[in-house]
């Protein structure tokens, strides 16, 4: 069955040994568009093939390649081949160990519409950096903190996890600051407050806003912190004398769709607006890294033509279905294996035409690092 293009994947795969025994190891057998297929390692010039890379994105996948060698380009057999994705972003020559994440159970082909299991969150402070300042970032949640010096950060957060980033501000010429803001990443209404301070005088005037993302029309309640509030979506309020000449701004926004955020914004009040520890945010989904939730496989005909499951919408009668898991030799380079079987169904494509493989079950080896 397949033989995948070399796009993401470095084309120097490792050969497994093969086995004393009579029966092949790895295969794929089942029905091809009506036409019996078989495919077996160590017979017609067959062989299995796997490796591991990084795509662009650093989540590790994993290869697997049933194909014939030796042939000089000459092959006229079918080659197979499956792409597996790893559970998680990874660093680059990190180890990949399967035994923490391969399960026997239904993959999907594509995931490219689930939700994002990950995102990055880009934190800017609004006040332009002095060289006596610093920057301190404390970013928290249920399982604990940690702390990061620098003037602007970025963080990878995950989804349905509210995050608590505070910033604290020390000017080093007696002036210091801090200012929280609540994330939570997955949540489809999210909400930033801009302010722009239209006096300098002791009693402090603001006009606020905020850029929203969400489902119109907006209900907007906002707590200047000093006993008032309003329900306007621009509203601009005159500060009185408050602690330390600052007041936390709390704005908590809902949707035409229920969904709920709150957002906060520290407002001067005193003559110096200088000592500031406002900052803002962007958050951008990372890729879909689930648990192999990607599951490609390519078939290559006789003919050189490559059909795909990526792209592809499959049918409810679609699956992937993985039924045992061992452990197996190393393969040519030296890495650990797994064997998995497998059952399949599914629709490929070559973009102009589509070809059915039915009834199928493989058995197949992913390498990984231990």
């Amino acid at each position: 069955m397949p033989i995948f293009a070399c796009v993401l994947f470095n084309c120097n795969k490792s050969k497994l040994p093969n086995n004393a025994n009579d029966s092949p190891v790895f295969f794929l057998k089942g029905d091809l568009d009506g036409t019996p297929l078989t495919l077996e390692a160590g017979n017609n010039g067959y062989f299995m093939k796997t490796n591991y890379q990084w795509d662009t994105t650093n989540v590790c996948i994993f290869k697997s390649d049933l194909s014939q060698q030796a042939c000089n380009g000459a092959c006229k057999g079918y080659a197979a081949t499956l792409l597996m994705n790893d559970s998680k972003t990874s660093i680059v020559n990190s180890n990949v160990n399967l035994n923490t994440v391969l399960r026997p159970g239904d993959y999907l082909f594509n995931d490219l519409d689930l939700p994002a299991m990950y995102y990055r969150i880009n934190l800017m402070p609004t006040h332009t950096k002095l060289a006596s300042e610093k920057y301190t970032w404390r970013i928290q949640n249920a399982s604990g903190s940690f702390f990061k010096d620098e003037y602007t950060t970025s963080e990878i957060i995950a989804s349905n996890t509210v995050y608590s980033i505070t910033l604290n501000f020390d000017n080093g010429q007696g002036c210091t600051a801090s200012h929280l803001n609540v994330y939570k990443a997955s949540n489809r209404l999210q909400a930033s407050i801009k302010a722009t301070r239209t006096s300098l005088q002791s009693m402090a005037n603001y006009d606020f806003y905020c850029d929203v993302i969400g489902t119109p029309p907006f209900n907007y309640f906002w707590d200047f912190g000093d006993g008032t509030s309003s329900n306007l979506a621009r509203p601009n309020h005159s500060f009185q004398a408050v602690l330390n000449g600052k007041s936390c701004v709390k704005l908590m926004l809902v949707d035409a769709a229920k969904d709920t955020c709150i957002t906060y914004y520290q407002a001067q009040t005193s003559v110096d607006p200088s000592c500031d520890a406002n900052f803002t945010s962007t958050i951008t989904p990372l890729p879909n890294t689930k648990a192999f939730s990607t599951i490609t496989l390519l078939v290559k005909d006789p003919n050189g033509i490559v059909y795909s499951t990526r792209d592809v919408i499959q049918p409810s009668s679609s699956y992937f279905q993985i039924t045992e898991i061992s452990d197996y030799r190393h393969n040519a380079e030296g890495l650990p294996t797994k064997k998995i079987k497998a059952f399949v169904n599914c629709v490929l494509s070559n973009g102009n035409k589509q070809i059915n493989l039915n009834n199928a079950e493989v058995c197949l080896a992913l390498a990984y690092s231990n």
